[in-house]
Formats: C-alpha cells, structure tokens, sequence
C-alpha cells in the first residue's frame, strides 16, 4: 500500500509530556504552512475537554481536530513522531507514538483513517513503536 503523505517523522528523546509533544509532532505541519498553530491548541483543548479519545490503540495516538480549526491545505497529511519515552495522556494511558493527522474537510478525514490504519496494519506499527532512533523511524517511512 502507498504511504500517506507525511510530512515530519520525528525521533524524540527529549519530550516531557504530551502537550509537548503534540507541539512537536505539529511542528512539521505548521512550518509547512499546512496547519495553523490554532489547530494545536484545538488538539490540546479537545484533549483537556473530554480525554484523549485518539489513543485509538496501546502506546499510540492519532491526534487530530476538526479541519475548521486550522487545517490550512485542502490536501490530507500527516506528521509522526516517535518518542523514546512514553509521554502520560492520563493517569492510564501512555503514548509513545503520535500522529497528528489534518484533514482538509470530513470526507478526507475518515478516509485517511482507513489508510493510514491499513498502512499501519502491514506491521508498520509494531516496528514504528519499537524503533529506537530516528533511522529506524525513517526505514519505515520507505518500506
């Protein structure tokens, strides 16, 4: 399958806790004038609001908001980062996988879920999680 279309893969050491971390993840995103940092702070309120209803699987998150809060493109793209140690969205659940996902509209939303799950499905995710640095990180981005 096609990969989705990232624009950051990131490998951390260095991140504290998850708002730090989904600033970091966002910052590929912002830099390439395709989110603004409105859609960030979307991400964070939601989160602080009702919980990180993203964590959509053990240790990984596919943070997002809806595209009216920031999404600049009409294009869908993605930005990864890969922590080294896991980040606490609460006091059960851990994360040290993020994907910040801006959909231009609904239909691209849902429609990039699916693609990037089945990316993920093809063992993607097993070994994104266990990379240990950025070269691992960007083995997978090719494969």
């Amino acid at each position: 399958m096609q990969a989705p279309e990232f624009i950051g893969y990131q490998f951390t050491d260095e991140c504290t806790d998850w708002q730090q971390a989904i600033h970091l993840c966002s910052r590929p995103l912002i830099d390439a004038g395709l989110i603004s940092r409105r859609y960030v702070d979307a991400i964070i309120t939601e989160t602080l609001a009702s919980g990180p209803y993203y964590i959509i699987s053990p240790g990984f998150a596919l943070a997002h908001a809806r595209p009216e809060q920031g999404v600049l493109t009409a294009e869908t793209c993605f930005s990864l980062l890969r922590l080294a140690y896991p980040v606490a969205f609460n006091q059960r659940e851990q994360v040290s996988l993020i994907i910040i996902l801006a959909a231009g509209n609904g239909q691209q939303h849902t429609e990039a879920i699916t693609r990037l799950c089945s990316w993920l499905d093809e063992g993607r995710l097993d070994k994104m999680l266990q990379a240990h640095n950025q070269a691992e990180i960007d083995k997978q981005r090719i494969t």
